[in-house]
């Protein structure tokens, strides 16, 4: 059955514009990415590229990437179909008519089956942009993590200053922490710190710090006060669950001597390191898990799991970086 002119233009002018709407995502993705992009991303990205590591991650980001350029021109291309209608109604002189509606009720009814799609939607858009900050961080972080094992795998192997590769772990774990803590929450924790009491008792001297500077004559109880306050504050947190969980509180609500050791521990918390070494090259391989807090959407990105006893709903996200090594130190110390 052969197709009529009218079928084959209109398949014509159905490609043209498929072609040149994919031809302005494509340039709004270019666009984009070299505006916010940086030499040195670009050659780590390259390098990487090369080496074979990170590539499904990096191609991940690419098509969210391109996906999220395809929604941005599909509104404004709807946008302006809407704008050129109205303008030819204008210039025809057709006044629109508004049609009332033929029972009462209608206007409330299409709001109360808009609002749950609308609340769905904005808790998505929000969840997912906690979720790219901390996938963007965590290419950084095991960077940072690698370095720290870099620096300190030759003092393990040679059992200098008695370092061991648990000692390495803790300084990768503390390094990438650090990197992640803007993404980690401050209202909600509750973790589990017998494990690690060292560390524990270092983050409520960093927020005891703090607390010690508020008091307003100071005296000899600025030590307890300071003690006693960052356990309260350090630990007394939510739970991720139901009910507590809230929009604001997604964004941290706490004032600033709070929030800082608290994003701080929580971010070390959630963050596993394991050291590789393979030939001539040493890393790290980090897991963080990435809290959803967003109402509503929080079980749809996330898996409800415990991690250091906290009950949540987490986004795994793993990463692998390596260095080339160093040579080994002297294990004969100097005399002195």
């Amino acid at each position: 059955m052969q197709e009529s002119p009218r079928q084959k233009g209109a398949f014509a002018t159905l490609t043209t514009k498929a072609l040149l709407h994919a031809a302005a995502v494509a340039i709004l993705a270019t666009g984009t990415l070299a505006l916010f992009s940086s030499e040195a991303s670009w050659e780590v990205v390259g390098w990487a590229w090369q080496r074979g590591e990170l590539a499904e991650a990096v191609l991940g980001d690419v098509g969210i990437h391109v996906g999220l350029c395809a929604i941005v021109w599909a509104v404004l291309a709807w946008c302006f179909s809407r704008l050129h209608t109205l303008v030819d109604t204008i210039r025809a002189d057709e006044r629109p008519r508004v049609k009332l509606a033929a029972e009462r009720g209608t206007v409330l009814t299409e709001t109360l089956i808009v609002l749950p799609v609308a609340l769905l939607l904005i808790m998505g858009i929000a969840q997912l942009t906690l979720m790219n900050i901390a996938v963007t961080l965590s290419d950084l972080a095991v960077m940072q993590a690698s370095r720290a094992v870099w620096v300190w795998a030759p003092e393990a192997e040679e059992g200098r200053f008695g370092v061991d590769n648990r000692t390495v772990e803790e300084k990768a774990r503390v390094a990438a922490a650090a990197v992640m803590a803007p993404t980690a929450s401050s209202d909600f924790g509750r973790f589990n710190t017998a494990q690690h009491a060292g560390y524990a008792r270092t983050f409520r001297k960093a927020m005891g710090a703090m607390y010690g500077t508020t008091l307003e004559h100071g005296g000899t109880d600025v030590g307890s006060y300071s003690t006693n306050e960052a356990e309260l504050k350090l630990s007394a947190q939510d739970s991720p669950i139901g009910e507590n969980m809230a929009f604001n509180l997604a964004f941290d609500s706490a004032e600033f001597q709070t929030r800082s050791a608290r994003k701080f521990f929580n971010a070390w918390a959630q963050t596993e390191i394991e050291i590789t070494e393979t030939n001539d090259w040493v890393g790290a391989k980090m897991t963080h898990y990435h809290m959803c807090l967003m109402p509503l959407v929080a079980g749809i990105f996330g898996e409800h799991m415990a991690v250091h006893g906290q009950d949540g709903y987490y986004v795994e996200i793993n990463r692998a970086y390596s260095l080339p090594k160093q040579l080994n130190p002297n294990a004969n110390l100097p005399q002195h």
